[in-house]
């Protein structure tokens, strides 16, 4: 089977992705048509998931049909996805994936650019869903799991059987915390 991911930034699709890989057992690539970071692989094969930020993908209709299942992730809370890609970009080496903490202060001093990035969020949100297919969403799956159910019955997981579903859970995620500090 092949299964295309596409998520628009600081979704958790990189873990998504990881967490799906490990339980079908299949091979994982991650943003095969981002530009800073091209990856080679021919979609001729079989038992694979490709993960794609919606904006790399020139003609979605057409890229979409080459695969056998396709599953659009965004995240409901766009005020935390800005927070977390203006965090990014600012790190040295645009460092996306490792744990950290911020203050009120840090985002107080942001605060004009993390709208400007939210507004870019709800716009990609609109635009990932208007490509009508099987749709989760992150607070669905690593907060309250309410569309984890559904999602495994999409791709014929027993749900009760799952080998990996600790990386679901929400205390792993980067900014793992509810308030500022």
């Amino acid at each position: 089977m092949k299964i295309l991911i596409i998520a628009n930034m600081r979704s958790g699709s990189t873990t998504f992705l990881k967490w799906l890989g490990m339980e079908l057992g299949y091979k994982t690539i991650n943003e095969l048509h981002n530009p800073i970071f091209p990856v080679e692989f021919d979609l001729n094969g079989d038992n694979f998931i490709i993960k794609e930020m919606h904006h790399h993908i020139k003609d979605i209709p057409n890229y979409i049909s080459k695969f056998d299942k396709v599953i659009t992730l965004t995240r409901n809370d766009t005020f935390d996805s800005a927070v977390s890609l203006l965090y990014c970009y600012e790190k040295p080496n645009y460092d996306y994936h490792s744990k950290y903490k911020i203050n009120d202060k840090w985002i107080s001093d942001r605060i004009d650019e993390i709208h400007r990035i939210e507004k870019e969020f709800i716009n990609q949100n609109k635009d990932i869903v208007s490509i009508g297919a099987f749709h989760i969403t992150y607070e669905g799956i690593f907060k309250t799991k309410t569309e984890l159910k559904k999602l495994c019955e999409y791709l014929n997981l027993d749900i009760n059987n799952l080998k990996v579903s600790e990386l679901l859970n929400n205390n792993n995620r980067y900014r793992n915390n509810n308030k500022m500090l």
